[in-house]
Formats: structure tokens, sequence, C-alpha cells
């Protein structure tokens, strides 16, 4: 059986993931007790699905977390002085012996893999050995550890504890801690080997189905137990798809925090398309896409995380020449002031959304003839219409095509007019057919993350010019 688990970050670095496969056995839960502590977000300590004290109606769980300070769990509505004591433990337990993994070369010496994540800012080390084994909760054999980026560094933030195969509202897990805890699994992963290795290479589309890799279900429950701390306790979801699925709707979740939009969103879109107003976009401040009418809180999570992702991962294609020893070719547009070099082989792979095979890449003209990137151009197979298009961020973002340009025939394709009237292009130049694509910038931003160029360079979608979400309004769209 395969075992999946996503983690993802805010402030920056919105993208993490956390997978393990392995097979299974027949384990069951002990009470080893292990700590608890969490990431720093910065944000307010307002939780979705906090536990409430029916007489005052003050908020007693989650409560801000600090390893520094004495563990203060107590007094929690619905909780057993036996379930304390075991996440008091815990806690403990994690803050004594995880640090022993402190230097990540000791946790690869004992077995942990990085499923490759690393470009999210957030890196997981699992141990797929034990995954399915009879132990859980085990702090000094946690399942995955997490481990913060910071260029070569890896900072250890905390341990990801999970459960052999069984549903997340198992009596086995929910008795453990009872209100206190919120156990999560993921379902909605998709996998691949790269470099012998299992690694997330990305996320289902709405019907389940990967553009890359299998879906390999998630059926592991996990819950976190951080060791630097938290606004929203020491057991804290990662955000956005990082919570991954409960066993409880997402308002009764008390693993998350509401301050971007979790457990608040309704799912609708293109309904309240034409009320998104798109907001400056800035790389160097905390990724927040929060606040917007019909954004499910996985929408939210999906776009921050591709945003983070392509912030950290692309700025390797910096240098034009790196990218066109890599196949890229320049299309002729830098008068524009935006000049695109294409990867052709790339639009038709399987492989989309990812910062180290982007089908497209932006960059501005400088001095010298110098030039800067400052965005990707991701492009899906031109099979897919812009009715079939991934729902990554729902409302926050517009797909667009082009699907009025003639470019020059043979090897790297050059824009060299408009079609006509009819559609066609003139005698020795080619109309392709058009491919979804997206903008993910990496510089600031005024119509936001996911801005169109303007002009011809909007292309077209398939909502009203007044609708898109991709422009901004003061530009006369």
């Amino acid at each position: 059986a395969m075992f999946t688990a996503t983690e993802h970050s805010h402030s920056g670095s919105d993208h993490s993931v956390a997978s393990a496969a392995g097979a299974e056995s027949d384990g069951h839960a002990h009470d080893s007790e292990a700590a608890v502590s969490d990431t720093v977000h910065g944000h307010d300590t307002t939780v979705a699905g906090s536990v409430v004290d029916p007489v005052t109606g003050t908020v007693t769980w989650p409560r801000p977390y600090d390893p520094a300070q004495p563990i203060d769990i107590s007094d929690v509505p619905g909780v057993t002085a036996e379930q304390e004591a075991r996440a008091t433990q815990l806690i403990l337990d994690t803050q004594r012996d995880l640090p022993q993994f402190a230097d990540v070369q000791v946790a690869i010496a004992a077995g942990y893999q990085s499923i490759g994540d690393g470009n999210s800012g957030v890196e997981h080390f699992i141990r797929y050995d034990i995954i399915q084994d009879d132990s859980m909760l085990d702090a000094s054999a946690p399942e995955s550890l997490v481990y913060r980026v910071d260029g070569e560094r890896r900072i250890l933030e905390g341990a990801m504890y999970i459960a052999s195969a069984r549903p997340t509202d198992d009596p086995t897990l929910t008795d453990y801690a009872g209100p206190l805890m919120t156990w999560h699994n993921h379902g909605d992963l998709c996998w691949d080997v790269v470099n012998g290795k299992p690694t997330v290479v990305g996320s289902t589309r709405a019907t389940g189905s990967c553009v890359r890799g299998v879906n390999t279900g998630g059926e592991n429950p996990m819950v976190h137990v951080w060791i630097v701390p938290h606004p929203c306790g020491p057991f804290a979801a990662l955000e956005g798809n990082g919570a991954g699925q409960a066993a409880v709707p997402e308002d009764e979740r008390v693993d998350m925090c509401t301050e971007h939009g979790h457990g608040g969103a309704s799912a609708g879109t293109d309904d309240h398309a034409s009320t998104v107003v798109a907001k400056p976009f800035d790389p160097t401040q905390p990724i927040d896409l929060s606040g917007v009418p019909g954004v499910t809180p996985e929408q939210q999570a999906r776009a921050e995380n591709l945003i983070a992702a392509t912030v950290v991962g692309l700025p390797q294609w910096s240098d034009y020449r790196t990218a066109e020893a890599a196949g890229f070719r320049s299309i002729g547009d830098g008068l524009t002031g935006h000049e695109h070099f294409i990867q052709w082989d790339w639009i038709n792979d399987d492989i989309t959304l990812d910062p180290d095979f982007p089908e497209s890449l932006v960059y501005t003209a400088g001095p010298n003839g110098t030039k800067q990137l400052v965005s990707a151009m991701y492009m899906l197979p031109d099979s897919v219409s812009l009715d079939e298009v991934p729902d990554v961020g729902g409302p926050l973002m517009q797909w667009h095509i082009h699907d009025n340009l003639c470019f020059s025939q043979g090897a790297g394709p050059r824009v060299a007019g408009l079609t006509s009237a009819d559609g066609s292009c003139p005698p020795g130049l080619d109309k392709f057919k058009p491919a979804p694509m997206i903008h993910v910038w990496i510089v600031a931003t005024e119509c936001g993350p996911f801005a169109a160029l303007e002009g011809v360079g909007a292309g077209q979608t398939n909502v009203a010019e007044d609708q898109r979400v991709d422009q901004c309004q003061h530009s006369g769209h």
C-alpha cells in the first residue's frame, strides 16, 4: 500500500510536500509519547474550529505555542486527564528527541530520504520502512522530519508522525488526545519515481487524475508536532494544501489558522469572478491570497504554493544563455518590452506548473543587451482546452490562450504577425494550436502574481473582458 502526505507553508515559501511509500503491515498505535511544536507564520491566533468554553464563551484551544515556555494545554473542554497527559508527554518527548536529527546528514544516514520538495521552502524527509509498522508517535523514530530550507541549510522544525493505513477518525487516533488534535491525510497527490526515489510531482486534477505520475491514495493519517513556535498551537497543520483532508469539516478543525481563509471560503468560481480584484504582488513579502470571494482553502493553498515554488525555483533560468542551452528559443518579441523564450519540446510533455521544467520564460530587456528574468509562463498541452485547465487557484487565476499569432516556419519559431479576420495566417507563416497558459511572476507586479501582459499580450480567455482577474481595472480592462 502506498502512503502520501503533503505540506505547504506560507510566508514566501508556500509549497512543501511530504510523502512516503511502503508495504503495509497490520500495525496498531501505541502510547509512546512525543512532543509538539510548529512553524512560525507570523499570523494571529484565530483558528478555524477553535474549542470554545461553553460557559464563558472564550476560545480555549488552540493556543499560541512556544517550546521555550511551559506547556499549556490544560482546561480544554472535552479533553480527559489521560488525553492531556499523553499530549503533554508527546510534546516533551519530541522536544527532547527530535534534535538528534538537526543535522540533515544524520537523518540521511538514519535512512530518511528527501521527497524532493526543497524548492517549496520546506523539505520533507521520510523513512518509508517504518510507516506501516506497529509503532507511531515515537519521538525517537518519527516517520517524517520537516526542515525549513535556508539556501543550502536545512533547519529542523518538526516531526510528522504517520500512522499505518486506517481512517482519520479511527478511535486509536482520535482517543489519543481528543479535541487537542486533528489527524489528516493526503489523498490528492501525484507521485512519480525521480532519480530512483518516490517524489511528489503535483496534485490531482478536479477529476482525480494526475497530469504526471500516479495518485497513491493517502490511506495514512498523520499529525504534526513542532519544535519551533507557532501561533496556532503545537499540533498545527501546515497551511493550505499542507493541511490535507480530515474527517471533520474545515471549520471544525483545530489544527489550522483562519487568517488565510481556512474554514471560511465557499466553493464558487465563475459566479464570483467579476468581484475578484487583482492585488499588487511583492515576492519579498509573505504570500497571502486570502479574502477572495469564492476561493476555497484548497484553491488558495495551491495558488500560493505555485507562487512560492516559482519564486524559489525559477531563478535557475536567470541567465537566458542557460535557458538557451536547455533548448529555449526566443520568439522575437523583445520590442514589446517582454521577451518570451519557449522550450517547444516541453509544451506537450507530461510535466506542468514546474519551475524546473517551465514551458516558457519571460525576460525584460536591460542595457547592453542584458535580460532580467521576471516570470514563468506555464503552458498546458495543446490538447487541453480552456474549459479543462486544472483547478489550481479557482477565481484567483485566469488561464488564457493566444489564438491570433502567426509564427515563422522552421526551427525556433518567432512571432511574425497576427491572424487575419478569418483567423488564418499569411502564406509562409504558421498558426499553432493554442495551449492554455498562465504567468507566475517572480518580481513585484501591480496587477497580482498571475497578471497577464496588457494589450495583445493578454491573449484570449473564456470569460468576458470585464470579468478577467489577471488584469488591473485601472488599465481599462
